[in-house]
């Protein structure tokens, strides 16, 4: 008698818990998450599925009284493949049976090993790109420093092309000053023999009482000391700052002129760089034009000069 009421005691609790309604149903999905999620009063376990072609998500609920189920749910990995038997009931889907899909496990392995060697290739990549900004920032370094090179040796270059400048200047301004020496030599004897000629003109006018000729002799002589003093002043040096390059005509010729603040004057001198005659016409002196267009405004510059028809032409520049 006792033995047929737990019988009957079972069935009816089995009817109670699954229905007449409850119908078993499998699926295969996705490992999405495991939740927590509210169904009656209560909070149940539950695994929620992607199903396979964008089919949607399922959600499946653990009985309280599964423990081992719950145990295997909750060993579950996201992303794993597995396959569960339901039971559909009360507007929920209660999970009775789940396994891991065959080839889940090992596609899961593969999957990890996959990531490890992308992270791997990632690193790589990463150590890669600093090691080519560091050369890249090491070449910059090179170039940079062989470009001050560069710059040194231009400086270095243009020093000694200075230096050779100068001595060149120098050496020419000692033959100038020579020249100037011998001039200077030769005047003074000139104004010496010119003396001793006068002299000896004034005497032989005292003899003869020529006093009329004595004087026309004597203004002849004043011009050609006049003349000779004049010739002498016709070159010279002139020292300030240059302030521009002109074109001027002179006659029918095109010059090129060097306008400069002479130190100590208040007006502005044009010297101009002298032309030679060639078979094609008016040349202009090259070496003078260089120096010339060499010049900056407000550069101190030392010009030596000797005049001609009335003006000054450049005999050389220094700075």
């Amino acid at each position: 008698m006792k033995r047929l009421v737990a019988v009957i005691s079972v069935a009816l609790l089995a009817a109670l818990v699954f229905g007449s309604t409850a119908t078993a149903e499998e699926v295969r999905g996705t490992v999405v998450e495991r939740v927590e999620r509210a169904h009656g009063e209560a909070e149940y376990l539950a695994v929620v599925l992607q199903l396979p072609g964008d089919k949607g998500q399922v959600t499946l609920l653990v009985p309280r009284r599964r423990e081992d189920l719950a145990r295997r749910v909750q060993q579950l990995r996201k992303g794993q493949v597995i396959e569960a038997n339901y039971l559909v009931e009360g507007g929920a889907k209660w999970v009775r049976v789940v396994e891991v899909a065959a080839g889940a496990e090992r596609g899961a392995r593969e999957s990890e090993e996959v990531e490890r060697l992308l992270r791997r290739l990632l690193e790589r990549i990463e150590r890669l790109e600093r090691e080519v900004r560091e050369l890249r920032r090491e070449r910059e370094h090179e170039r940079a420093v062989r470009r001050e090179g560069d710059r040194a040796r231009e400086r270095e270059r243009a020093e000694r092309e200075r230096a050779v400048r100068r001595e060149g200047g120098d050496r020419e301004r000692a033959d100038r000053e020579r020249e100037g020496d011998r001039e200077r030599e030769g005047g003074e004897r000139e104004r010496e023999g010119d003396r001793r000629e006068g002299a000896e003109r004034e005497r032989a006018v005292r003899r003869e009482g020529g006093d009329r000729e004595r004087a026309g002799r004597e203004r002849e002589g004043d011009r050609e000391r006049e003349g000779r003093e004049g010739e002498r002043e016709g070159q010279g040096e002139l020292r300030g700052r240059f302030v521009r390059l002109v074109e001027q005509k002179l006659g029918r010729v095109e010059h090129l002129g060097v306008v400069i603040q002479p130190d100590g004057r208040d007006a502005a001198v044009t010297l101009f760089v002298p032309m030679h005659r060639t078979e094609r016409g008016w040349a202009r002196d090259e070496r003078i034009a260089a120096l010339a267009r060499k010049l900056r405004a407000g550069q101190r510059v030392e010009m030596s000069w000797r005049r001609a028809d009335g003006h000054r032409f450049i005999r050389d520049i220094e700075w």
